[in-house]
This record gives structure tokens, sequence and C-alpha cells, in this order.
């Protein structure tokens, strides 16, 4: 079963193997008093980064092409394009990158296909 990317607790628990982190101070530019992290997983061609500040946890950048690692509703790489298609009720014919938001519309996902089948997701919150 392929486990999500949902928290750095997460990646931490069911992806130690395939990840490596590491976590850097940042200042909190709301609060100057305060240092918040940034915890970077990375592995041979993945790389997650998360936002950790003493409210809660924000997913700042993503660059998967491992199909162990999955979304919600298990976007992954790897998976048909057809039922990615599905999933987001796209009808085709469609371009080789897809971008969507998320709900809060703070990160943009982009979704490179090729060869009938998702190959890489990328997010950054500064393409917004």
């Amino acid at each position: 079963m392929k486990k999500r990317i949902t928290s750095i607790r997460s990646l931490q628990q069911n992806h130690g193997d395939l990840l490596a982190l590491s976590r850097e101070p940042f200042q909190n530019i709301h609060d100057t008093t305060r240092l918040d992290t940034i915890y970077r997983f990375t592995g041979t061609k993945d790389t997650v980064k998360f936002y950790r500040s003493h409210q809660k946890d924000l997913l700042i950048y993503l660059n998967i092409t491992n199909p162990r690692l999955s979304l919600t509703r298990c976007i992954r790489p790897g998976l048909p394009k057809s039922t990615f298609l599905r999933i987001f009720g796209i009808t085709p014919p469609t371009e080789n990158e897809i971008r969507i938001p998320n709900r809060e519309g703070a990160l943009i996902f982009i979704f490179y296909l090729s060869k009938e089948k998702l190959q890489r997701i990328k997010s950054d919150i500064y393409f917004v």
C-alpha cells in the first residue's frame, strides 16, 4: 500500500528509508522573536519541504517522481493518465502539463504526464 504525503510525521514514519531528513532554522516573518523550521526530505530524485511554525506544518515545496510517494486520493507518479484525468474530472484532450491549485489556493500542483502516465508532481508556494 502506498503511504501518502500528508505531514512531516507521515514522511518520517512511512518514508524514512526513502527520504533523508534535514532541518533548517527560519526566522518567523510575522513574529521575529520566534524561530521556525524548514523540514527538507530528499531522495535520489525527490524533494519535499514543510515549513513548521508554532501553529501548524505547511507544505511549501514538492518535487516527486517515485511511485512510492503519493498525495491524497492515491495520486502518485506512475498513475495511468486515464485514472488521473478521471480523479480530477478532466476531459481529454489535455496538455502534458496540468496545473491544479490546492483547496486554499496557496499552492499550485503541476502534474507532468508522458507516455500515458503521470511522471512527476511539482508544487511550490512561489508558483502562485
